[in-house]
């Protein structure tokens, strides 16, 4: 849905964040999707461990 919204949209780019796996694999599928398809330049933010919690609405202690 990612890359079929940026083709329709003539994106320049598209900006996810580089969010781990569980497990420990070093990307999500979504990114890893995206990356495979990307029609146009894929911006990989990389997020704090802490800061991850606080993304997905988790409490950082």
């Amino acid at each position: 849905m990612i890359v079929d919204l940026a083709k329709a949209m003539n994106s320049r780019a598209i900006v996810m964040p580089a969010r781990q796996r569980p497990g420990g694999a070093p990307l999500s599928r979504t990114l890893d999707t995206v990356l495979a398809e990307r029609p146009c330049r894929v911006i990989v933010q990389s997020i704090p461990e802490g800061d991850q919690r606080k993304a997905a609405g988790g409490k950082v202690r």
